[in-house]
């Protein structure tokens, strides 16, 4: 069996006590959503706040993939005698499990019903699971580098220069989806890692802790935060920890738990997703993939895959590990569009021999880009510092850094940030199927959206804060009549300009001036300097809610400021999260 995965120590193995009673799982498609109780014009009643602040800043529709599966539909497909595993609402699919094959035609006569493939057999000999080892090492303490043994792999691509600029992940959300996380809620070193919550798509009743140690290197790759020790790539980031592998066998059942765990990731305002999985070849062969199937569609997983943009969200991907085998070709769901699909290269930079290569089936290029996979520095289940060799950890290394980037550039949508990053690439101007574009270099990407920005005559809100809002009053000062107006976003503003001052700076805008205040909420302050400020530093505000005052260069009564906002005032207003 030919899996992605690269399992990092030799676990214990012990006899599961418990059986499936079930012995089949079945993929239920279904044609449309008609009986839906849901309506677009109500997202709120099935879209978390944050899904939707996400489409909302990115201009994303919400459409029909949005909407739940259909209960009565999943009421009806249980009541034939079934039960239900997990439903996917944006391939429109219920999995289900049962004994009786009979069932299953009972279901297909169901006037809803499009099809029905089997997706997992259980197997014939026992299960296995892991035991967990006992914590009796210390990690190593490093004293020539904060980042520890784990320094050249985010130098290469000048990630370092993000975190030195203070864009280490703060207030961005990332989804781990892999195959467990053993022992991360034991190991000293790993408990700064602000992990906002697990999920088991595989088995709801186990312990994820308990599970394989693969997503636990997997994290560290990312989150670890201990200076001298080891320092991830976006080390103040919030995490999910989800599971949709089960590394005991190969069905096509691992995909539907995948397409449930990003569909949960959108729900919870998840903004970059790693999985370190792929897949083409199953324990029944009928099931392989050909080359020909590497089109970013035919598999559920790179269908899936390939929305996730369109959701706002950016995925992370291994390129996979077949490069050395007869295979060779990348994975799904890294043949999908719209992802950022990592191939691996030592630390040196040369192609680790085993990193899998493209092109996909279409001609698109494949991998986007590498990262160090080769000798990767990680986090061990033991709790000390180790080497992994994969594309399964040169993705969450390049995914730290994605997550960065996007922070110092939060106008940027899901898709813009990603062709950034392949513009940045050191083989941008030639990309092959074997590096992608290259090693990116996320300091001169961050450097092209700074020079973006500062051409614009105002900056880009992600939307506007005009709209919908109750403005205040004008109130006549001499030579100026102000308005406040108060930013939605809980992050800090940010403009371009001078040092700022205590409390306040001001920005030009045209003839309008624009005065940012940060002092506690509902206390405006006071405008001070009436000098423009130049646009070639960058100033920070940080604030729970900032105040904004328009300034108005007139001297005489305008008592219809208020209603001009619209016409008078920029249409927006650009802001990054500090």
């Amino acid at each position: 069996m030919k899996r992605m995965i690269l399992l990092l120590t030799c676990a214990f193995a012990v006899l599961t006590a418990g059986a499936q009673q079930d012995t089949l799982k079945y993929r239920i498609s279904l044609k449309d959503k008609a009986a839906t109780e849901y309506s677009l014009d109500r997202p709120e009643e099935f879209l978390s706040p944050k899904a939707i602040e996400r489409r909302s800043k990115q201009h994303l529709p919400i459409d029909s993939t949005d909407l739940p599966v259909c209960r009565k539909y999943v009421d009806e497909i249980r009541r034939q005698g079934v039960n239900v595993v997990v439903t996917g609402k944006w391939d429109n699919f219920v999995t289900v499990s049962c004994n009786d094959t009979a069932l299953i035609g009972r279901i297909l006569s169901l006037p809803f019903v499009r099809t029905a493939e089997k997706v997992w057999t259980a197997p014939k000999g026992p299960s296995f699971s892991e035991r967990r080892d006992s914590l009796v090492n210390r990690p190593t303490v490093y004293r020539d580098s904060i980042y520890g043994a784990a320094v050249t792999q985010i130098q290469m691509s000048r990630g370092d220069k993000l975190h030195q600029a203070g864009f280490r992940g703060q207030g961005m959300t990332i989804a781990v989806i892999d195959a467990g996380y053993h022992n991360v809620d034991s190991i000293t070193a790993m408990q700064n890692i602000r992990i906002l919550g697990v999920k088991d798509f595989v088995n709801p009743a186990a312990d994820i802790y308990a599970e394989s140690s693969h997503g636990l290197s997997v994290l560290s790759c990312i989150g670890m935060n201990r200076p001298n020790v080891m320092i991830g790539t976006a080390p103040e980031a919030s995490f999910w920890l989800l599971r949709s592998e089960d590394e005991y066998s190969e069905h096509l059942v691992e995909q539907d738990y995948w397409a449930a765990a990003v569909e949960f990731a959108d729900s919870v305002g998840v903004d970059v997703i790693n999985t370190s999985l792929g897949y083409y070849s199953f324990d029944d062969p009928s099931k392989n993939y050909r080359f020909r199937d590497l089109d970013g569609h035919y598999s559920l997983m790179s269908r899936q895959a390939s929305r996730v943009a369109d959701k706002g969200m950016i995925l992370v991907c291994s390129a996979g590990n077949s490069g050395q085998g007869s295979w060779k070709k990348i994975t799904p769901p890294g043949d999908a569009d719209n992802v950022l699909t990592v191939g691996a290269i030592d630390k040196k930079a040369l192609l680790a021999p085993f990193s899998s290569i493209g092109n996909t089936a279409d001609g698109r290029v494949k991998p986007d880009v590498v990262a160090v996979g080769l000798g990767a520095d990680v986090i061990r289940t033991d709790g000390n510092q180790g080497r992994a060799n994969g594309t399964s950890f040169s993705s969450p290394i390049m995914c730290g850094m994605v997550t960065c980037l996007w922070q110092a550039c939060p106008t940027l949508t899901a898709k813009e940030v990603i062709e950034l990053v392949r513009r940045s690439g050191d083989r941008a101007d030639f990309p092959d199927n074997i590096y992608g574009y290259g090693v990116p270099d996320m300091w001169k990407a961050y450097q092209e959206y700074q020079k973006t920005v500062s051409r614009c005559p105002c900056f880009v809100f992600p939307f506007s804060i005009w709209d919908g809002h109750k403005r205040g009053s004008c109130t006549p000062r001499v030579g100026y009549f102000d308005t406040p107006l108060v930013g939605y976003d809980h992050r800090a503003l940010v403009g371009y300009g001078s040092t700022p001052r205590v409390g306040y700076n001001r920005l030009s805008l045209g003839f309008i001036n624009l005065l940012i205040i940060n002092p506690v909420y509902g206390k405006y302050g006071s405008l001070v300097d009436h000098s423009l400020i130049d646009f070639s530093t960058s100033l920070s505000i940080i604030s729970v809610k900032t105040i904004l005052w328009m300034h108005y260069p007139y001297t005489t009564s305008m008592p219809w400021c208020g209603a001009a906002l619209s016409s008078a005032c920029p249409t927006s207003i650009g802001y990054r999260p500090n």
